[in-house]
């Protein structure tokens, strides 16, 4: 109930919408004042989200740290809700040490992540359910999402819906640069780095389980 189109509507016009390029402000109490306002519901969505953002990181930011983040969040609420037991003990795992840029900039992967889902959120039921059961065809739906400095966001999200097809890695270049390395074990004619990564793990697979 919290995940609909009107709550995504909403905090994409605060957030998306209203950028705070103001100076001085870290970016939590930035995210407050859009937010300022806002019902419960979208506050859990705007916690839930942030969730998403640092879950990945196993670098960069201890899992202390993404809880008191997260929770921050929820608590501006007027009736705050918890982190489940089992998310909160995620929260000290991740898949990729992150660099000062995933940081800094924030603010666009979380827009991303906005414009993301309500762009998934607007899609019929019979397209998510092939976007769900085809990695392929949920990267060209993620590719056509408007975005702007959030390439690692996009690249975990890959990763998060479909772990099988997208390896945990969410740097552009570090995928180019094993793709090329191990370009032996499996060469493709593809420009799609995704798919030469994909028939590089297959193959190794085929040869060492």
């Amino acid at each position: 109930p919290i995940w609909t189109e009107p709550n995504l509507a909403d905090i994409h016009r605060r957030f998306n919408q209203n950028l705070d390029n103001s100076q001085g402000l870290d970016f939590m109490k930035k995210f407050k004042r859009q937010l300022a306002g806002a019902p419960d519901a979208v506050y859990q969505l705007a916690g839930e989200l942030l969730y998403i953002h640092v879950l990945i990181v196993r670098g960069g930011i201890k899992g202390n740290r993404k809880r008191e983040l997260v929770n921050s969040v929820l608590g501006w609420a007027s009736q705050p809700v918890s982190i489940p037991p089992n998310l909160n003990a995620a929260l000290d795992h991740g898949i990729a040490n992150v660099g000062v840029a995933f940081l800094t900039f924030r603010p666009f992967q979380l827009g991303f992540l906005i414009e993301a889902i309500l762009a998934w959120k607007r899609l019929s039921p019979e397209q998510r359910t092939t976007y769900l059961n085809d990695g392929w065809a949920f990267k060209d739906f993620l590719f056509k999402v408007p975005i702007s400095h959030a390439y690692a966001q996009r690249e975990a999200l890959l990763h998060i819906v479909h772990p099988d097809t997208f390896e945990p890695i969410v740097s552009s270049q570090n995928k180019r640069d094993f793709a090329k390395r191990f370009n032996y074990l499996a060469p493709i004619d593809s420009d799609d780095v995704d798919r030469q990564l994909y028939a590089i793990q297959q193959q190794y697979i085929q040869q060492h389980g």
